[in-house]
């Protein structure tokens, strides 16, 4: 019998039909979402909409979660709904309107995480803890300052940044101070400091605006000030705040278990600090879900229950209903807490009331299954269940009792979305949205640039007939016809008023609504100049930064790479040069290296400039990764396992930019070399990242606003050249004159922003060498040598450290037999090719006759060559494993006894003069570094007011109608499924909103889902959306009947 809580075994009961997930406590309601995916040649090419499974909690005070597993997404979405505004500061999340607020942002990250490290932690991590922590409490007094400032204070603003870069680089130089000890690295505070470092540098402030509350994720002002008769709700949606990093959603978990007193999941906790062992964790969970996939796959596993309907306007609906259920107790009210245990004991036995843990695991251990015992104020009870001790959390209002999830069942569902849909589910939708967006694409340039012209002939007429009074042309605006459409099936449905626009619609229901989308108020800062000579200086700084952060980031292993870098070159340019150096350093063993370094680079590439560059680059690249292999590992697998078709598509477009590059410019295929494959790739990946994030989310990106760019010019142009005439032409001498007055204040506008940009692109240029020369002469080979020599010092004045090092590798808990639980693949055998594949039978049968001889050769390859491959790595893995594991612990334990008694003597003689020495170079290097950066930045703060002030004297009045103010509509015209997923969860007497919009070609039509049968009732806040005249009453109860799936 255990004695200390237990939660409910989560792992998955497989049945014949389904799979069930236990949970101590189930959602409230869930409910499955259709895709649509219009087809490509028919009229609704283009429409893709992402379906979802949706599962929901109640939770105190009025307060609402619910979890969306998006099938094109890993990483599950969700929305918090909660009426105390101090919990949104807690919340992770980007804070881009604000330098104070994303730089906390970013140390909060590293205090989570490492409160999630194993306790006790040790006492390096504790100083690390207290650091950040510190350097956190200085950001927070800066908060008020920054909200203070004047949008046009440029030296206030430089002045802020300043202090920021100045406390992080505090906090930075006493992490390198601990760095300095054995075993202890800069790690991932170093590496959290470094990026907001690099926030601070490169932050642009609100041109227009100042910074407010708000924009910090404050919403206290927001919430005293709302109107009495309402109580405000903000929803907090991680799709804004985190996306889809697995890290982050980590930090929201812990903290939702934190704010409402869950259970804390031991999933999140206990994580190591190592960084071997948090490698050898990811290892056992990528196995883990390989075999999940593998049984998945195997015709004995149950699968999803996938129904499709074509509708007669070409749009597909895919239902793909779960293959699992959740088994545990409802989050039903209850109205005393007698009745909620007795709904999960089924026995009507005693309860005791104690004020501790200890004593409630001493009263139970004496009785029987079904005793409980009461604590009031944690609102728990430890029940005895089949000899365990469970721990429940509960919480109460309108006088019902409820039961609280676990904080381990909402990591649980969080992961179903991981398993919600398998890879060939993803790799099938993924492709189907990709060849669909293609069109869309298509159209949205279309759309974009007729109406970009439609203004820019506006604009050219207004400027024609300004300044002659009664004559301008009145311009009728039109509607999209998209929106058109959409309002007349709303008006169908009695949802919209005669006249009334989609916007309008929206924002009358958002401001009859007490929803608050807690965002920032402003839209992030916007670049100073879109002109393609900028463009040009910022993708050749991005590359750039390729060698300059990893320099800076990680000094030491930027110079070994920068020296690597070097040799790869040297060996092809000048090899005996390098020869007669690596002999004065006596470093012949590297000599060896030459002649195969150059038949890499002849291999890779032809002519010798591209060949020392393409040598050099890999060296640089191998020796950067190698410094951070683990993470570079887990990144690529995890990319690989999450976004398969993506990836595939993404290396398909490259392969073929770099291919077409090639043959349009002869010179750069004559360099490519006799395998130029790998250089077609390197030419075209960044280019075909981005035509794929081009054609999935248009917008007014590299191509399109380079597109207007150009013909903004001519239109500037014609105003200056044609106008005159045309004025002439309809206001006779008069006009012309007039013409001539305007087209020479637009001349001298027009050559003004043509200086003002050109001496700001020099004012650019001479930044780099403060923040990429500078700063790369600073770190490579200053800091990186004297890091070299501090932590070398460091580790020869602490022997001890390093010999309890090898004593805890070597008595390190872990499994002692690795090829227990071994079992093959479950996918051998054969399945039959024959089935129903097309509708037409000629059709049909060529399509099995394809599959009658194609697939038994593939799956005999399968059961003969693949599989026992696989299973052939798998056993050589785990034997190595249980060979390894007790050698290693027998070479481990005397070393370090050998170390320990050595460092008993050596630590207190010799070791203090060297520990002091690594000391004295830390501090030296740290203060040479201060007032080097205290210099660049008095240097780069002059140039970016100069900079701003330019811009301010000639594009102010542009730039004002650039900059916006986030409206609450604008969270749901942005994607127009939000809609449908906050009326889904609010929503109790009505139909959802995208049934209305799809039910209009006749009723035939499949609808968007079926309906689930009720489970519970919930009370929650009002609709956001009901029928014109129709009254809601917010007392209703939603149920599951609302909820399809």
């Amino acid at each position: 019998m255990q004695t200390k809580p237990q939660m409910p075994n989560l792992k998955e009961r497989l049945n014949s039909n389904f799979r069930e997930i236990a949970l101590q406590v189930r959602p409230l309601n869930h409910g499955v979402g259709a895709t649509f995916i219009g087809s490509v040649n028919g009229a609704q090419a283009g429409t893709v909409i992402y379906g979802y499974y949706n599962m929901d909690y109640r939770l105190p005070n009025g307060d609402y979660l619910r979890i969306i597993a998006n099938h094109n997404k890993s990483i599950p979405q969700i929305l918090l709904f909660t009426h105390d505004p101090e919990k949104l500061k807690q919340l992770p999340g980007g804070r881009p309107a604000s330098l104070i607020a994303e730089c906390m942002r970013q140390l909060n990250s590293y205090l989570s995480r490492s409160n999630s490290y194993a306790k006790p932690r040790h006492l390096h991590q504790e100083k690390k803890y207290q650091f950040a922590k510190q350097c956190l409490l200085s950001l927070t007094e800066l908060l008020k300052e920054e909200r203070n400032l004047s949008n046009h204070d440029w030296s206030g603003q430089e002045k802020l940044r300043t202090q920021v870069i100045s406390l992080i680089e505090h906090c930075r130089n006493q992490n390198r101070l601990l760095a300095n000890t054995p075993i202890v690295s800069e790690g991932y505070l170093g590496s959290i400091l470094y990026k907001a470092k690099q926030t601070a540098q490169h932050y642009q402030f609100n041109r227009v605006f100042p910074v407010s509350r708000i924009d910090q994720l404050d919403f206290t002002e927001v919430a005293k000030n709302f109107s009495t008769d309402k109580k405000p709700c903000f929803v907090w949606d991680s799709e804004i705040h985190i996306k889809q990093d697995e890290q982050e959603l980590n930090n929201t978990l812990r903290v939702i278990s934190e704010l409402y007193g869950f259970t804390l999941p031991s999933s999140l906790y206990n994580i190591p600090a190592n960084r071997f062992e948090r490698l050898g964790a990811f290892f056992n969970k990528l196995y883990k879900e390989a075999r999940q996939l593998a049984n998945h796959l195997s015709k004995a596993q149950p699968i999803h229950e996938k129904q499709a309907w074509t509708r007669s306007d070409g749009l597909t609906l895919t239902t793909i209903k779960p293959y699992y259920r959740f088994r545990g107790l409802n989050q039903v009210g209850h109205s005393t807490l007698e009745s909620l245990i007795n709904s999960i004991t089924h026995l009507n036995q005693p309860c005791y009331i104690t004020h501790s843990k200890e004593q409630a695991y001493e009263i139970l251990t004496t009785k029987a299954n079904g005793h409980w015992v009461h604590l009031p104020y944690e609102n728990q009870v430890i029940i005895r269940i089949k000899n365990n001790m469970i721990a429940l959390r509960y919480f109460k209002e309108n006088e019902l009792f409820y039961p609280m999830p676990s904080g381990e069942d909402l990591v649980t569902l969080s992961h179903l979305s991981k398993k919600h849909l398998f890879l060939p589910e993803k790799i099938n939708l993924q492709f189907k949205a990709f060849l669909s967006s293609i069109p869309r694409f298509f159209k949205y340039i279309f759309n974009n640039l007729t109406l970009f012209f439609k203004d820019l002939r506006n604009d050219f007429v207004k400027h024609i007939h300004s300044e002659h009074a009664g004559k301008e042309e009145q311009v009728a605006t039109k509607k999209p016809v998209f929106l058109k459409s959409i309002v007349d099936i709303m008006i169908g449905h009695g949802l919209l008023k005669n006249g009334q626009s989609l916007e309008e619609f929206i924002q009358e229901h958002i401001n009859n609504n007490n929803y608050i989308i807690v965002r920032e108020e402003h839209a992030p800062h916007l670049t100073f100049y879109t002109n393609p000579l900028h463009k040009v200086l910022n993708i050749a700084r991005h590359f750039a930064m390729f060698f300059v952060s990893k320099s800076e980031e990680n000094p030491l292993m930027g110079s070994l790479a920068m020296l690597a870098y070097l040799y790869g070159g040297g060996a092809i340019i000048a090899p005996e040069a390098l020869k007669a150096v690596l002999l004065k350093l006596h470093l012949n063993g590297l000599i060896a290296g030459i002649e195969p370094t150059q038949k890499l680079g002849k291999w890779m590439s032809h002519g010798t400039i591209s060949e020392a560059i393409s040598a050099a680059v890999i060296y640089w690249q191998g020796i950067v990764v190698s410094g951070n292999l683990d993470d570079f590992f887990m990144q690529a697998v995890v990319a690989l396992r999450d976004n398969p078709a993506e990836i595939a598509i993404i290396l398909s477009l490259a392969l073929g930019l770099g291919y077409g590059l090639c043959k349009a410019i002869p010179v750069l295929q004559k360099e490519m070399g006799p395998h130029p494959e790998i250089n077609y790739l390197a030419l075209g990946a960044k280019g075909g990242a981005a035509i794929y994030d081009t054609v999935m989310h248009p917008g007014d990106d590299w191509l399109l606003g380079t597109i207007k760019w150009f013909f903004k010019g001519i239109a500037t142009l014609g105003k200056i050249i044609l106008s005159p005439l045309i004025e002439a032409h309809y206001y006779g001498y008069p006009g012309f004159l007039t013409g001539i007055k305007k087209s020479a204040k637009l001349s001298r506008l027009f050559l003004k922003q043509i200086g003002v940009a050109i001496l700001d692109l020099l004012l650019s240029l001479s930044t780099v060498f403060f923040l990429e020369i500078a700063t790369m002469l600073l770190h490579v080979p200053f800091r990186g040598l004297t890091d070299f020599l501090s932590r070398s010092l460091g580790m020869l004045g602490e022997l001890k450290s390093i010999g309890a090092a090898f004593i805890a590798f070597a008595k390190r808990p872990g499994n002692q037999n690795f090829l227990a639980g071994l079992r093959l693949m479950p996918l051998y055998g054969y399945t039959n090719p024959l089935g129903t594949y097309h509708k037409n039978p000629f059709l049909n049968f060529l399509i099995n006759s394809f599959w009658l001889i194609a697939l038994p050769l593939f799956q005999t390859c399968k059961n003969f060559i693949f599989l026992p491959c696989i299973d052939t790595f798998f056993i050589l893995t785990r034997l190595s494993l249980t060979i390894f594991n007790p050698l290693s612990r027998f070479v481990a334990y005397p070393l370090g006894l050998a170390i320990l008694a050595v460092a008993s003597i050596w630590d207190e003689t010799i070791g203090p003069a060297f520990r002091l020495s690594a000391q004295l170079i830390t501090h030296s290097s740290n203060w040479i570094e201060q007032q080097v950066g205290f210099i660049k930045q008095f240097f780069l703060s002059k140039i970016q007011i100069c900079r701003q002030y330019l811009y301010y004297q000639t594009f102010a009045e542009d730039d004002k109608k650039l900059f916006q103010t986030y409206k609450n509509s604008d969270y749901f015209l942005e994607s127009p499924i939000r809609i449908d997923q906050l009326e889904h969860t609010a929503a109790n007497n009505s139909q959802r909103f995208l049934n209305v919009l799809l039910n209009t070609v006749s009723p035939s039509e499949p609808l968007l889902a079926e309906t689930l049968p009720s489970s519970a009732n919930e009370v929650h806040h009002a609709a956001l959306f009901v029928k014109q005249g129709q009254q809601h009453n917010p007392s209703e109860t939603l149920n599951e009947k609302s909820l399809s799936i």
